[in-house]
């Protein structure tokens, strides 16, 4: 699936974006990669705050294998490495009742300095 701007997404990834914007928080932006200090691609979360740095990893069924844990905890680690919050959901943290993944998100903006009484600046 593509959405307006030409840019790839999934169903699982429009789930977390929809959730942000629902709550008023910073437009997330997709397709983003976090780069080390040589500007090299590391980790490639979606979606992203970049201003405030928070990253959000969306982890479907197949990350419960022993392979995928492991190199989900890299990526986690290299995510925290370079300066980034990194928020991890999966399927579960959107259910009704135990929604926790829009507050986690909120919750890492506002560690980071966002501030739900300022206006949100308009997209480009």
């Amino acid at each position: 699936m593509v959405d307006h701007d030409g840019i790839r997404i999934t169903p699982p990834e429009t789930k977390p974006r929809l959730a942000i914007l629902d709550l008023g928080l910073p437009e997330p932006v997709l397709d983003w990669a976090i780069t080390d200090a040589r500007g090299r691609e590391v980790v490639w979360p979606d979606p992203v705050v970049p201003e405030y740095r928070v990253a959000v990893q969306y982890d479907g069924g197949h990350h419960r294998m022993q392979l995928r844990r492991g190199l989900d905890q890299y990526r986690d680690g290299i995510t925290l490495l370079h300066g980034w919050r990194n928020i991890v959901i999966g399927t579960e943290t959107f259910r009704p009742r135990i929604a926790t993944a829009p507050r986690r998100i909120r919750g890492a903006l506002w560690h980071r300095g966002w501030d739900p009484r300022t206006p949100l600046a308009s997209p480009n």
